[in-house]
């Protein structure tokens, strides 16, 4: 009894879609039909039934191209809109895994070293901790004077390493008292390493009326920070001499 009801519903709904597809042509060739045969000499049942056979075999086949085409349409449509929801879907997918993997290496992020009332602060930048950061300090000023004393060695290159550990973004770390000395210029090239990879920040300090001014740029590849203080000195051509 229930398959044959199964039988019965496809069977309802198959001559519902008939008659919902079919019923305008129909109508359309059962009124040309009487239009063209009324009042007609030599008008007959065989004529009113061939003029309905063409005219319903011609509507149907325009209607037909017709309910084609707009749903080939809507599919289409339907497409376009699976095909953006699923790009959509992929891209946040994409982000996802990025930010996951950012989370365990560092992502993006990068610190800077600065002198902040005379203590040694790294600062970090961007939305991922870091890990393992650790950095190579060269003294310019420092280097230049064992060079010209003939003392300039591997070991000294390598003392001034610094590690810091984990760094959470929004935080800084401050480090020991940082002396710059009785003189008007500080220059120190940074050499950073960490989870995420390496970078490099030159840090130049000038000393004016008494205060120390700073300008910095991280480059990863390419400058991805640079901070110059409003004060510090420039040359003729408006720029910071590195």
């Amino acid at each position: 009894m229930s398959r044959f009801n199964q039988y019965i519903s496809n069977f309802l709904f198959t001559m519902k879609q008939i008659l919902k597809e079919f019923w305008f042509p129909l109508l359309i060739s059962i009124t040309w039909s009487f239009y063209s045969v009324t009042g007609q000499e030599g008008a007959s049942t065989i004529k009113f039934i061939s003029t309905l056979g063409a005219t319903f075999f011609f509507t149907s086949w325009f209607t037909g191209q017709y309910f084609r085409v707009r749903k080939q349409n809507k599919v289409d449509s339907d497409f376009q809109f699976v095909h953006k929801s699923l790009g959509s879907v992929i891209q946040e997918l994409k982000d996802a895994t990025k930010d996951m993997i950012g989370y365990q290496t560092g992502g993006e992020s990068y610190c800077y070293l600065m002198y902040s009332s005379g203590i040694e602060t790294v600062i970090h930048q961007g939305k991922h901790p870091m890990f393992e950061v650790a950095a190579r300090i060269v003294d310019i000023e420092e280097l230049h004077s064992l060079s010209a004393s003939g003392n300039l060695s591997l070991e000294a290159l390598n003392q001034n390493q610094r590690s810091y550990g984990e760094l959470i973004p929004g935080h800084c770390k401050m480090g020991t008292k940082w002396n710059l000395g009785n003189g008007t210029q500080r220059r120190f090239n940074i050499f950073w390493t960490a989870r995420n990879g390496g970078f490099t920040q030159l840090l130049r300090l000038k000393k004016m009326n008494n205060i120390w001014y700073h300008a910095t740029k991280i480059e990863r590849g390419e400058i991805i920070f640079e901070d110059i203080q409003e004060g510090y000195p420039r040359n003729a051509q408006g720029q910071v001499e590195w």
